[in-house]
């Protein structure tokens, strides 16, 4: 079959867990191996995939903060509106 286009992967972000293969709807993904650490190339981007994840880390940690105190908020509001039904229910 006749390649019909051509896919990049950013291998930034690819930690080549190969599971993005599976689920290809047409099975045009192939792995290959990255450049060796002693090339110049790998040398160049160690540096940069550190900072990258580095970023990515402190990045969930702040959304996993965030989701937890919209948690937080979220139960305070469910707590305050069954207490006030409780009060009305018992007032009646």
């Amino acid at each position: 079959m006749p390649v019909k286009g051509w896919i990049e992967v950013n291998q930034m972000f690819c930690k080549g867990c190969e599971l993005c293969i599976e689920p290809c709807p047409v099975d045009c993904i192939v792995m290959q191996d990255a450049p060796v650490e002693g090339s110049s190339l790998a040398a160049a981007l160690r540096p940069l995939r550190a900072e990258l994840a580095r970023s990515r880390y402190e990045t969930r940690g702040l959304r996993k903060e965030r989701e937890e105190e919209e948690k937080a908020a979220r139960a305070r509001e469910k707590k305050a509106a069954l207490l006030a039904r409780v009060k009305q229910t018992g007032a009646s």
